[in-house]
């Protein structure tokens, strides 16, 4: 018998709108790459990371200035 298999993010996003959005977290002179074991974040990235989805959300909801 096949059992397919769905993880709670893929059951979601068939009952909902969804969307990806991938910061550049690159930092000049190392190279990491994310799903690495020597990945460094860049901190720097972490302000828009978190306005964009922020911005976005607020502007679906009409609470955007």
């Amino acid at each position: 018998m096949a059992v397919d298999i769905i993880t709670a993010a893929a059951d979601f996003t068939e009952r909902a709108r969804r969307v990806h959005l991938r910061v550049g977290s690159k930092i000049d002179g190392l190279d990491t790459a994310a799903q690495r074991s020597n990945y460094d974040c860049n901190e720097l990235a972490i302000p828009t990371g978190t306005r964009v989805p922020t911005r976005s959300a607020l502007d679906l909801l009409g609470d955007n200035p």
